[in-house]
């Protein structure tokens, strides 16, 4: 009909695109803002030094999640190694779990961190998750509720401390390493300058910056302390 807009002109008049990140190639775009982002972050490591060791330990640990990695840690005049799945990176800490354990060593405390050798490197190592409207609805109307709920979720959203991380471990087994002494204990409490961990009938304070890794035990480690408690108390007439 005469006056009347041609429909295929009507369809394509919806149809839009976002403007490219720069002139070349999607992939291009891709490997141009992976480039940015690392010269940005050695760029803020050359100016301030003081921040240069945590900015490279949690990007790296952090486009390694989900694999396997190497931590190298000084525990007195000792170096230790320690083997595992990257899954927790926050603000000053990184947590590794195995078969066995799970364990927690602040950044302040790697001497160095790598791959083992003959490990493939994935490119996109990060969890997903199915984001739908359910979810949706809740982190809008209930976001504090159902990122507690995960911690996974509280990845996502800010950094937490290994103070507040270990707080929600309250009641686990752990052997502390410290930098000439180890405690093994329950978490009782995370506060700002202490851990406090009981074992039986004796409870300890550990400050925050003596702390060089803290490690979950298992129930035949916590009985063997028994066991090595009670026969020392036995000697000392106790």
């Amino acid at each position: 009909m005469k006056g009347m807009p041609d429909q295929d002109h009507v369809e394509d008049a919806h149809v839009s695109f976002t403007s490219p990140t720069c002139e070349g190639t999607l992939e291009e775009g891709r490997l141009l803002m992976e480039y940015m982002d690392q010269a940005n972050l050695f760029a803020i490591a050359r100016y301030d030094e003081s921040r240069k060791k945590t900015l490279l330990l949690k990007k790296f640990f952090q486009s390694k999640r989900n694999q396997e990695v190497v931590v190298h840690t000084k525990e007195g005049t000792k170096r230790k190694t320690h083997k595992g799945k990257v899954a927790t990176v926050g603000r000053d800490f990184v947590s590794i779990t195995t078969v066995h354990h799970r364990l927690w060593v602040p950044f302040f405390a790697i001497d160095a961190a790598d791959l083992p050798f003959g490990s493939p490197t994935y490119s996109n190592p990060h969890q997903h998750f199915i984001y739908d409207n359910n979810l949706q609805y809740k982190l809008c109307r209930e976001f504090g509720k159902t990122v507690s709920q995960r911690n996974a979720y509280a990845e996502v959203f800010f950094e937490e401390s290994l103070r507040t991380n270990l707080h929600q471990w309250k009641g686990t087994w752990v052997v502390i390493q410290t930098h000439d002494d180890e405690a093994i204990g329950k978490v009782e409490d995370s506060t700002k300058k202490h851990l406090e961990v009981k074992s039986f009938h004796t409870a300890k304070k550990l400050e925050w910056n003596s702390i060089q890794t803290v490690k979950t035990v298992r129930w035949t480690t916590v009985w063997k302390e028994f066991i090595r408690r009670k026969d020392f108390g036995k000697e000392n007439g106790q």
